[in-house]
């Protein structure tokens, strides 16, 4: 016990001493820092997408080109919607197409089209401006394919796709 009484009182002292040489605040070495804090209502969408892997030279319509998986966990409904990516150039709401674009080139294009897979598959717009594939279940997966016969450059091309869970 009598050590931890020397300890403290040691503690004490040094932190006094401490507090006597600080004064003042270099307002030069002054920074910020921020941070976003998220509170959501419990509703979680996780996707993943897997893009297969393809040669350039000719294709046929229907090749896939990559699989979204998304799941939903807290929604108040058991669904999940996906879509694919309507601010691309040369999206077609209906028929839910449009083009890749090469990143080396702009004249490198891809034409996709974005397809459900499962059994029970909605297509809507769900309160939304764009049409998307509703399956009512908290996952699905669906794919993504070559929309008519093209050959492809060799190149890299950005694909994204997107997910959503419903209010009600």
């Amino acid at each position: 016990m009598k050590k931890i009484v020397i300890m403290a009182a040691l503690s004490f002292a040094t932190a006094s001493a401490m507090a006597a040489s600080m004064n003042n605040i270099d307002t030069s070495t002054i920074t910020s820092t921020s941070g976003v804090l998220s509170v959501t209502g419990g509703t979680s969408v996780t996707s993943t997408i897997s893009i297969d892997p393809m040669t350039a030279g000719k294709h046929s319509s229907g090749e896939e080109v990559a699989t979204l998986k998304s799941s939903e966990t807290g929604a108040p409904v058991s669904a999940i919607a996906m879509t694919g990516d309507y601010n691309a150039p040369g999206y077609n709401d209906d028929s839910m197409s449009w083009d890749l674009v090469g990143s080396n080139s702009a004249t490198n294009v891809v034409h996709v089209q974005f397809r459900g897979r499962a059994i029970g598959d909605i297509v809507g717009k769900f309160g939304t401006d764009h049409n998307w594939i509703a399956t009512p279940h908290n996952t699905s997966e669906d794919r993504l394919l070559l929309n008519g016969d093209q050959t492809l450059a060799a190149d890299s091309y950005n694909v994204n796709l997107y997910a959503a869970a419903f209010l009600n």
